[in-house]
């Protein structure tokens, strides 16, 4: 409804596969976070996007393993480059896209 014809849509968000890890997270303490998130399916996102009449033009995972990991980021960069836009990418703890408004 906002998004001009031609205009792209770049968004990122959790993976529903990982919702339980932040659900433990939060439960232990360890995630200070209090918000609202959504947890959308890596096919649900993308079902979601063409359903509002975009074009999918991308969707990729990333962050094989928790981004706090610091001393994993380098690995997580490599992971990420390789994988991200192929089928292990749905198992990312996150997913990013672009679509376009036709």
């Amino acid at each position: 409804r906002v998004l001009r014809p031609g205009g792209t849509l770049i968004l990122t968000c959790p993976n529903r596969l990982w919702r339980w890890l932040v659900t433990v997270a939060d439960f232990t303490g360890l995630r200070r976070f209090k918000g609202i998130e959504n947890y959308p399916s890596f096919t649900g996102l993308a079902q979601s996007v063409e359903e509002a009449g975009l074009q999918l033009v991308t969707h990729i995972g990333f962050h094989p393993w928790p981004f706090q990991l610091r001393w994993l980021w380098g690995a997580s960069r490599w992971v990420d480059s390789k994988l991200g836009a192929h089928a292990p990418g749905r198992l990312m703890i996150n997913q990013a896209l672009r679509a376009v408004k036709p």
